[in-house]
């Protein structure tokens, strides 16, 4: 029986080989849909407070003119401070630069004589990756590597040498890591520091999670201030902090400000007195706040 085409709008499709295994054929259809989705800007990643100052940094450390050498980038940075949110970014932005592009968020290791615990799914995506881009490993092809989350006290580089071995000139590795105790055998072996976000940046991230827009609502602007301080300049705090208050009213807000500011004190009392009394708000429609 013959197989029949049927034609689908503008989009153009690729046939289905019949020599592929259920296995090749899952993973080809996988990366056919992962790079058309990374090939299109996301609009969350686009919206992203602050990536333009790391972006100014980046690019210098990047230098992607200078087509000669492999360079190793480390993102580096507390726990919650972006640093995931940043490497996504910069590989949609960057990626477009190379001829084989990989992201991958790194695998913990189950134990420290754990063979290939790393290099195994790098050498599976890089294969998958270099089949999409229509080069091989003998080829010397331009490679973006991002790893993600390489939190082990281990050299990635070391341990992928021999992957890293068949990138071409003007490859580009980067990793992030909440440590630096690994000490890499890059030649070119660069460092950025994720910090958190200033004060602007983290009000316009706030006001865009509880007011769905880049600055507070009329009358809600001291509070708003108040509420950004506690975060601290997180993204992830400032993200929660801002959909706790979306919707709320403003005398709702002084509650729970009031309630988070006493916990920043560390006064265990007053903060269960608060839930009590917000609690209390909630069943009856009515506020108490509770005084010394």
């Amino acid at each position: 029986m013959e197989a029949s085409t049927v034609p689908t709008g503008q989009h153009s499709g690729r046939p289905v080989l019949g020599d592929l295994g259920d296995a090749e054929l899952i993973h080809k259809i996988t990366d056919d849909i992962w790079n058309i989705l990374v090939a299109s800007k996301s609009s969350d990643l686009c919206g992203l407070v602050g990536m333009d100052r790391h972006m100014k940094a980046m690019y210098g450390l990047l230098d992607l003119g200078l087509k000669d050498e492999v360079r190793h980038i480390i993102i580096w940075g507390s726990q919650d401070i972006g640093k995931t949110e940043f490497a996504k970014y910069l590989y949609q932005e960057i990626l477009h630069n190379f001829d084989t592009h990989v992201l991958l968020n790194a695998p913990p290791r189950r134990s420290r004589y754990h063979k290939n615990w790393l290099a195994k799914p790098v050498r599976s995506r890089l294969k998958r990756a270099r089949t999409l881009s229509k080069t091989s490993k003998d080829t010397a092809s331009r490679v973006l590597l991002v790893l993600e989350n390489v939190n082990e006290s281990i050299d990635p580089i070391k341990e992928l040498a021999e992957e890293i071995n068949s990138f071409g000139p003007g490859s580009r590795i980067i990793t992030t890591t909440r440590n630096l105790q690994f000490s890499s055998t890059t030649p070119l072996r660069l460092q950025y520091e994720v910090v958190g976000l200033e004060f602007s940046e983290a009000l316009q991230l706030f006001c865009l999670h509880a007011f769905e827009q880049t600055h507070p609502f009329l009358g809600f602007e001291d509070l708003s201030c108040r509420a950004v301080k506690l975060a601290g300049g997180f993204p992830l705090s400032l993200k929660r902090l801002g959909s706790r208050f979306s919707g709320r009213k403003k005398d709702e807000w002084e509650v729970i400000l009031f309630g988070y500011e006493i916990s920043a004190d560390n006064d265990e009392f007053y903060w269960e007195t608060i839930l009590q009394c917000f609690e209390e708000k909630q069943n009856k429609g009515t506020i108490r706040v509770p005084v010394e």
